[in-house]
């Protein structure tokens, strides 16, 4: 359906497909993209992508690692009820540890939490989990009080 430049679109797609409404396919790159600091590589810091059926890609998101935004996205993304998308990143954020973002369905990203290691975790490489009261679970791999990662949840 697509393969990747490494440019605008994204490059090295991590994590799994998202099967949402009309058949789309959703997913993240963690590298590329059109916009990124030093810590990315292909001039980006990864996408959000949405395919259809037919094979044309659309960028949702452009991270670019900025303290208002992550960078490498690794891991599956998840899609509450609404068609909002949810999903980490490995860094970026306000400390550079990574963050949990959401995507609206109009295409707007919002952090929702940027990671602290000495606090509550850093670099949350895997998906994160929705329950019915719209609170958000996940893992950071490292850091939080005794440095060997934590468990999370994230109110809404």
């Amino acid at each position: 359906l697509h393969s990747f430049t490494g440019s605008t679109d994204g490059a090295y797609p991590s994590g799994g497909l998202l099967l949402g409404a009309k058949e789309n396919l959703y997913g993240t790159t963690s590298d590329g993209g059109s916009s990124g600091g030093t810590e990315c590589v292909y001039g980006g810091c990864g996408v959000v992508f949405e395919i259809s059926p037919a094979g044309k890609l659309t960028i949702l998101h452009d991270f670019t690692g900025a303290p208002s935004d992550g960078a490498g996205p690794y891991a599956n993304l998840v899609m509450d009820t609404s068609g909002n998308l949810y999903g980490t990143t490995l860094i970026g954020g306000t400390f550079d540890n990574g963050t949990v973002f959401k995507i609206d369905t109009s295409h707007n990203e919002s952090v929702l939490h940027s990671f602290d290691e000495s606090t509550d975790g850093a670099a949350p490489f895997g998906p994160v989990t929705l329950d019915s009261k719209g609170n958000i679970y996940g893992t950071a791999s490292y850091g939080g009080p005794s440095g060997a990662g934590t468990v999370f949840m994230i109110t809404p």
